[in-house]
């Protein structure tokens, strides 16, 4: 849904995909439903859409203020009812017919920073603060840690929330290296033509820039048996996997509970032990480490993490399958 927000449904040579139900005929072919209630700067916004199978069959956002309901906008297909106190800008991008069947009002919106547009804005800024990683695959948002690893200004603050993990780590270290493409020495025993190809490729080698290549180690006290200690590395294959994500993970948590916004991550206990887990939660709920009310919002299958949160911080969800008949 955040990614069609923000990309207002389809550009001048790309179609979005819309994603389906495809285990049964009707619902292939049914139209899809998005729709997202948030709180923000004291307002309660809902903002929807459905889409069809290449048009936005309808769109609306609705905002409650001082618990007064007010509809900003709503199109149904190309009619479009607006608010004149909150949507004036609606009445311009309609009549230069600048959303097609295939594009979102509220993106257009976006683009018009003015006065009598702030409530737009308002749900701009929820959306560009809106951060869903996946709890599987941590690529995406590792670089941006390492990064930070990397940047004298945010390294103590994320070696100070790795270590208060309780993991026996010292250090965290990125080092940098020159890529090399090691190639083994030809056989005088094999055929001409596997000469030839290995000649190639080393020639090609020779051609082609040097690669950055980024490792992240960690650095563990070793104790000796006269009682002191010394440091030892560790590669990126000698920790654990949840080890590894819980490192990931530093970059976009520490970034929300600075900046406030929300991160929505999807399998956040994978691979992580219970406590770890805990201990994310316990960094939300704590009013001196995330001064600006960030939020976290989760799902998980491990029943331990129910202990560090409050009823009201708890939603149960059950998977509901349906087929229709025949």
């Amino acid at each position: 849904m955040r990614y069609f927000v923000v990309k207002g449904g389809k550009g001048k040579t790309e179609q979005l995909e819309i994603p389906r139900f495809r285990l049964d005929d009707h619902s292939e072919k049914s139209p899809s439903s998005f729709v997202i209630v948030f709180l923000h700067n004291d307002k309660i916004f809902e903002y929807g859409f459905v889409l069809g199978g290449d048009n936005v069959i309808e769109e609306w956002l609705i905002v409650w203020i001082t618990n007064r309901k007010t509809t900003v906008f709503h199109r149904n297909g190309s009619e479009l009812k607006s608010s004149a106190t909150y949507f004036k800008v609606g009445k311009i991008i309609q009549k230069a017919n600048q959303v097609k069947d295939w594009n979102l009002f509220l993106t257009k919106a976006f683009e018009y920073e003015q006065p009598g547009n702030e409530l737009i804005l308002e749900v701009k800024d929820w959306f560009d603060r809106l951060r869903p990683i996946s709890g599987i695959d941590s690529s995406g948002y590792e670089v941006f840690t390492i990064e930070n690893l990397d940047n004298p200004s945010a390294r103590d603050k994320h070696i100070e929330f790795i270590r208060n993990a309780d993991f026996s780590m010292e250090d965290v270290i990125v080092k940098e290296s020159k890529g090399v493409f090691m190639l083994s020495e030809p056989d005088e025993d094999q055929p001409v033509w596997m000469l030839e190809v290995s000649q190639l490729i080393q020639k090609m080698q020779e051609l082609m820039p040097e690669k950055t290549v980024i490792e992240l180690k960690t650095r563990h006290k070793r104790y000796k048996d006269d009682g002191s200690f010394e440091f030892v590395e560790f590669s990126r294959s000698d920790e654990s996997a949840g080890t590894v994500k819980f490192i990931a993970l530093a970059g976009p948590i520490l970034d929300i509970l600075t900046n406030g916004g929300t991160l929505l991550v999807d399998e956040l206990d994978t691979q992580l032990h219970p406590l770890l887990v805990q201990k994310i939660v316990e960094e939300f709920n704590s009013k001196e480490r995330n001064p600006k009310n960030a939020q976290l919002i989760f799902n998980s299958h491990n029943t331990s993490t129910l202990g560090k949160l409050r009823r009201d911080q708890v939603w149960f969800t059950k998977r509901q399958v349906w087929c229709r008949g025949t």
